[in-house]
């Protein structure tokens, strides 16, 4: 599939300045004990409908930009898979 196929698809999304928001001003993630559990609930979708993905969010996740682009691309993929599992089940 081309980006301009995926940008086409796209119905809404949201880019955040978090330096910029008042009541957060900057932040970052970082493990704690109950880290491992966190992360398994925030990989699977609500409702097949709203997805986390964020440095956080991934397997062996280094709270870096590298890691929010890794799941980022992790969370378009399931996506994905969903649409195309829906065109299946609609045809």
């Amino acid at each position: 599939m081309h980006i301009t196929d995926i940008e086409k698809k796209l119905k809404n999304f949201k880019v955040m300045n978090w330096i910029r928001e008042p009541h957060i001003l900057g932040g970052y993630s970082y493990p704690t004990l109950k880290t491992k559990n966190a992360r398994e609930i925030l990989q699977v979708p609500f409702e097949n409908s709203f997805y986390f993905a964020g440095e956080y969010i991934g397997k062996d996740s280094s709270s870096t930009v590298d890691a929010a682009l890794k799941s980022g691309r992790e969370v378009a993929g399931k996506i994905l898979k969903e649409e195309e599992g829906m065109h299946k089940i609609i045809s």
